[in-house]
């Protein structure tokens, strides 16, 4: 039985172990979280499938290994690994894992085949198939197919043993009614002579008598198996009504999973209304902002083109202030140039012409 499965740089997986409890076990989790990486994981160990590294977790490094190990209940283990060496690992053997081929060694210790594997999208085992297939593969289970061809091959020993038998016993009427006419040594002798071989003869059947009564014996161990897998049979409907129940609960796990995605949008939702019920409180004031933040605008560029008709005042006066000082300086200067100056500075005049 497996007890657990340690799995490294395998797929999502970058280092875990699962151990596993006696009865039955389920492992459950959301998509992509690595629930079919462990089957594969499993698969990879105990038929060496798939090749190549296409499973090598992004987790690893280029010279980092694979690493699959399974555990038993009889402290034995597998472990399948690939990196620098493809190989396979059990105590102290390694041994080396070559295209699809599984070490018999490996096999030995696992005892898992094919049919031991229900994939996800896998139709239910035997559960869809006809009842002469059904029958077929439990016959294969408890090796009916076996039984009949041995019994098979007894009847035919027998029939020609028995036929073997007659036809000595014949042989040796025979000898005995030529025993009654023998008068001489020599024909006597003759008559040992076949007796002799007869003698042989039953010998030979005797020692087949004896093998076909242990093949009677085995025949028996053979019936107290076919006893024994007739009551595996009678529990097939209990069988079946628990892979009922399975489905049913799988339905309904998958219900619930689609309850709770539509329970989280609905959660998402109600986070999303609340978020605009608010931006539908605070619209009026935002509106109400934005107002008053046009006004601003508006009074703010009435007070720029203020401040720039003041700056060009300033500058006006400046100017102003500037042009009259230099007028007085210009009238200040005409007037000393008039005293100065001993004719009219208007029309030429000479000073001693001027009127007085």
């Amino acid at each position: 039985m497996i007890t657990g499965i340690e799995i490294k740089k395998f797929q999502c997986h970058k280092e875990t172990y699962i151990e596993f409890s006696p009865k039955v076990n389920v492992i459950k989790g959301e998509s992509r979280s690595g629930k079919s990486a462990i089957m594969r994981a499993f698969k990879w160990a105990f038929f060496n499938r798939p090749t190549g590294e296409g499973f090598k977790s992004s987790f690893a490094n280029k010279k980092d290994d694979i690493e699959v190990s399974v555990f038993f209940d009889d402290d034995q283990y597998i472990t399948r690994r690939k990196g620098k060496q493809n190989q396979y690992l059990t105590g102290d053997l390694e041994l080396s894992a070559v295209g699809f081929d599984v070490p018999d060694e490996i096999k030995a210790i696992t005892k898992i085949k094919e049919i031991n594997f229900q994939g996800q999208h896998d139709k239910y085992f035997l559960l869809g198939e006809t009842a002469g297939f059904v029958g077929k593969t439990l016959s294969e289970f408890v090796g009916l197919g076996i039984i009949d061809e041995k019994t098979k091959i007894i009847n035919k020993i027998i029939n020609e043993t028995n036929m073997r038998s007659k036809i000595n016993e014949e042989d040796l009427k025979k000898a005995e009614e030529k025993l009654l006419s023998f008068s001489h040594l020599n024909e006597i002798e003759i008559v040992i002579g076949t007796i002799s071989d007869l003698l042989k003869e039953q010998t030979q059947s005797a020692k087949r008598i004896y093998q076909l009564k242990n093949i009677l014996f085995n025949i028996q161990k053979e019936k107290q198996t076919i006893e024994e897998s007739k009551k595996f049979l009678e529990i097939r409907p209990k069988y079946q009504n628990l892979m009922a129940r399975i489905s049913r609960w799988k339905k309904l796990e998958k219900k619930r999973n689609d309850i709770n995605l539509i329970l989280r949008n609905l959660e998402i939702h109600r986070e999303r209304i609340e978020s605009a019920e608010k931006i539908l409180t605070i619209k009026p004031m935002c509106q109400d902002l934005k107002s008053l933040m046009d006004k601003f605008a508006i009074q703010l560029s009435a007070l720029n083109k203020i401040n720039s008709i003041r700056s060009a005042i300033k500058t006006a006066k400046s100017q102003r202030t500037e042009a009259l000082h230099t007028r007085s300086l210009l009238l200040k200067r005409k007037e000393e140039l008039s005293t100065a100056l001993d004719f009219c500075q208007y029309c030429g005049a000479e000073k001693k012409h001027w009127r007085k």
